[in-house]
Parts: C-alpha cells; structure tokens; sequence
C-alpha cells in the first residue's frame, strides 16, 4: 500500500491569478505551492500484512511518500488511499515451488503448477541459480538482456502479457463530500463524448485505472470485481481498458458503477490497432455514461476536489 501524506494551502489562499489553489495532492511540490509537512497519519482501522517503512520511505518537497503493507490497504485520515489489483494466475501451491530441489519434488499435474514450474526452471536457468532471490531479480531487471531472456521463459505460461497489467484505484480514504469535473480541450473536436454529459460534475471522487488488463475474460472480471468490491459505487473516473481495445472490455462494469461515472482513454488517432473500439465506445455511450477520448488534438482534464 503506498499512502501520500501531506496537505495543501491554508484555506482561502489563492494563486497569482487570484484563483482558488487546487486541492492537495493534484499538483505536487515545485509549482510554487508551500505544501506543509506536519500532518500525520490517523490509521483508521488495522493496516493488513507486516508494517515496514525502514527503506521505503521517501521525501520529494512536502509530500512524505511511505510503503506500509506489501499487500491489501489502508485507511488513513485527511488523506489518499491507493489500491492496487495484479490478477493472480497461479494456486497457492506455487508459492514454495521457488528452488530447483523443490520444482524436481513436486509430482502436482495441475496445468498451472506445470506452467509456473516451467517459469520458475527458466527464471533460474537465466539467474544462474538454484534459488529465486527476488532482490537479485530486481537488480537484475535492469539488464535488458535479462529481461528479454526473462519475457522467453514467460512464455511457456501464457503469451497474452496483458492477463499481469496492474490495475489501480485511488480516491479519498474516508467518507469524504467530494467534487470531480472531467473536460475535453479538444482543438478539431474529434474525442467522443455522451448524450450531455460533458464538461460534467460528478459527486465522487475515486478514479480508476485498469492499464491493460484483459477484463473480457471471466476469470479475470470475477476476480477483479471480487477485489474492488464496495470500491466501484464511489468511483468517479474509469481508464477504459487497454485503449478502448474490444479484446479487453466487458460490459460486466457498467451496472456496478454510478450512473454519472466518466470512462476516458488514451490512444493515438489513427493507430495500427484499432484503439477504441467502435463497440465498446457504442456500449458505454448507450448507458448513457460520456467517454472521452484523450489523444494528440484532445487533452482530457480530470479534477478532484474537496467540497
């Protein structure tokens, strides 16, 4: 879990322009902004996992940047939470199956456990060892090298990369009254946008970011749903996934979000593959839900702010 702790501008402060200061954490420390150090944590309930920021803290400016858990999240007061989502393509088993002596022992037939043992036996083979050190992987990981040879022995488990694209969602880490407003600046007028919605107010404050994750698969849908579950009603903003890609889509996703929540994208006018989809914009505008389109004539601006 990585929680942003810090503050904005002292109530009524405005800018040179004279207009209001944005809210904490929408622009960071360099922009001429005093963002003040003094406020702390207030856990709000058990923060799962071990506790440990003895070299993952961090400082830039104002704002403190601090790893407290490996795993699950956390809530804390006046402040940001981030939840973070990898679909998990492997049982429980696997999880010992990290030594040579350990994969040779292993008798299991599970399709899964072959794949990942095929993985693990490759991941050594490139490491030159007989045991996967996850800090030796990660000074590794640097070597482009060893990340093609890494990607090679990838792929006897599957070829669709995409199926272990991180997802996130970030928002408030409290009940909080938010505020969010989404605008295309679009210079030809060609990003897509639904019914009258755009340039909207929408009374949440979360944002949620699916990279390139494959959601189409049901698998991959259940599990993701299962995981962000109660997230989804507070959700203001959604990335379409993987540029709009029909590959990627499931409308599973429309009747779990409000009514008012924006989706927007990234993708390049013209692009060799397709991205957005005719379809999937068709299935997000016909919710009566806007899309915008962010690309090389269209920046899409999103805002989030206390009320």
């Amino acid at each position: 879990v990585v929680l942003v702790i810090g503050g904005g501008n002292e109530p009524g402060d405005q800018d040179e322009e004279g207009e209001e200061p944005p809210p904490p954490f929408l622009d960071g420390p360099g922009e001429g902004r005093d963002f003040p150090r003094d406020i702390k944590p207030l856990i709000g309930r058990p923060v799962p996992g071990e506790f440990s920021a003895s070299d993952a803290g961090g400082s830039t400016g104002g704002v403190e940047v601090e790893a407290m858990s490996d795993r699950g999240q956390a809530r804390i007061g006046f402040c940001w939470q981030f939840k973070f989502f990898n679909y998990d393509r492997f049982p429980p088993e696997t999880d010992s199956l990290t030594t040579r002596a350990a994969i040779s022992a292993d008798s299991s037939r599970d399709p899964k456990v072959v794949r990942w043992k095929a993985f693990a036996t490759g991941l050594l083979d490139v490491l030159g060892a007989d045991e996967i050190d996850p800090f030796r992987v990660i000074e590794a990981i640097r070597d482009e090298d060893f990340r093609k040879a890494v990607k090679e022995a990838h792929r006897p488990i599957h070829s669709d990369y995409n199926d272990i694209s991180m997802a996130l969602w970030h928002g408030p880490a409290h009940q909080l009254a938010m505020g969010a407003w989404i605008r295309a600046r679009d210079d030809l007028r060609q990003h897509f946008r639904g019914w009258d919605q755009a340039n909207e107010f929408i009374s949440e404050g979360g944002t949620l970011l699916t990279g390139d994750l494959g959601l189409k698969k049901k698998t991959v849908f259940d599990e993701f749903e299962d995981h962000y579950d109660g997230y989804f009603p507070s959700t203001a903003f959604v990335a379409t996934p993987h540029h709009g890609s029909r590959r990627s889509w499931n409308p599973r996703i429309l009747p779990l979000l409000p009514s008012e929540t924006a989706f927007f994208l990234s993708a390049g006018i013209g692009n060799t593959y397709g991205h957005p989809s005719l379809d999937v914009l068709a299935e997000i505008l016909s919710s009566h839900r806007a899309s915008y389109w962010g690309h090389t004539h269209c920046e899409v601006v999103m805002r989030v702010k206390s009320l």
